[in-house]
């Protein structure tokens, strides 16, 4: 307690034993008291004062598949992880069954008003942002700046160009959280049932878990043809996060639906442009 005020404090200690606190004048929204987290942080530069982290992304442990989680410590004050400590906790976000009809969640992450980034990653967040709420001007200006710190935070951690994520969100759902396909797909990344259970995402329409698994299966589909040129790798991921990956094993390359050929073309030709274009 500060005065008549909570401040939220959360600790976290890097693997090098450095020890930092994060000050934060209203609760996490989806957090709870001793819950571990993991955080994307950028570190001060050489020179620059040595306190101060900017937070990134933040995302609870249990939401991260196995090979991304970091070990537990004897003590959650004392790994990488992060513990939300404060003397009245907030209350934990609801959790929604999956279920056949729209009904978008929104939730885990801090809000905007929540983290600070530098600068020029508050230019970038801002960037595209306003091109999310040109796709979906039904978006408030926070869920458009959630969607885009999720999809900038999960992309940096599954090591795949957001501008790729954007791209596939645009064909998939053009910015439609309640988007449901005629094969019953759901979400901004219209997830399957199968396929959210392969990547361990409990409620597709939880929209940051959606985001999250969508992006993992994305990036293990890229994965499976790395040994391919960059252009063919992008055309046959995509291929099998349409198509699926038996379909594109079957024919040897993107399978000769319409659909899929549409979708290829579709997300390679904006990916392309908002390369040219510049976005960050």
């Amino acid at each position: 307690m500060k005065g008549n005020s909570t401040i939220f404090c959360i600790l976290l200690s890097t693997t090098s034993g450095l020890a930092v606190s994060l000050d934060c004048p209203q609760p996490i929204e989806g957090l709870a008291v001793g819950e571990i987290v993991q955080a994307l942080v950028t570190v001060p530069q050489e020179g620059a004062d040595g306190r101060h982290f900017d937070v990134e992304c933040i995302v609870r442990r249990c939401d991260l598949p196995d090979e991304v989680r970091l070990p537990l410590p004897e003590s959650p004050v004392t790994d990488t992880a992060l513990t939300l400590t404060s003397d009245s906790p907030p209350e934990p976000a609801a959790q929604q069954a999956d279920t056949t009809q729209p009904s978008a969640v929104w939730g885990n992450l801090p809000g905007p008003a929540d983290t600070q980034a530098p600068t020029d990653q508050q230019q970038k967040i801002a960037v595209w942002a306003n091109w999310v709420a040109e796709h979906n001007p039904q978006l408030t200006e926070t869920e458009c700046e959630l969607i885009v710190r999720w999809v900038l935070g999960y992309s940096r951690i599954y090591g795949v160009n957001h501008r790729l994520i954007f791209a596939v969100i645009e064909a998939e759902s053009d910015f439609n959280p309640a988007c449901v396909s005629h094969a019953g797909a759901v979400g901004l990344m219209q997830l399957m049932p199968s396929t959210a259970r392969s990547v361990q995402v409990q409620n597709r329409w939880n929209v940051q878990e959606n985001i999250r698994g969508g992006i993992q299966y994305l990036s293990q589909q890229l994965a499976a043809y790395a040994d391919r040129s960059n252009y063919e790798q992008c055309v046959l991921g995509l291929a099998s996060y349409n198509a699926g990956p038996n379909a594109v094993k079957k024919y040897g390359g993107v399978p000769p639906y319409d659909e899929t050929r549409r979708y290829v073309i579709k997300v390679t030709n904006r990916f392309a442009e908002l390369e040219r274009a510049g976005y960050p």
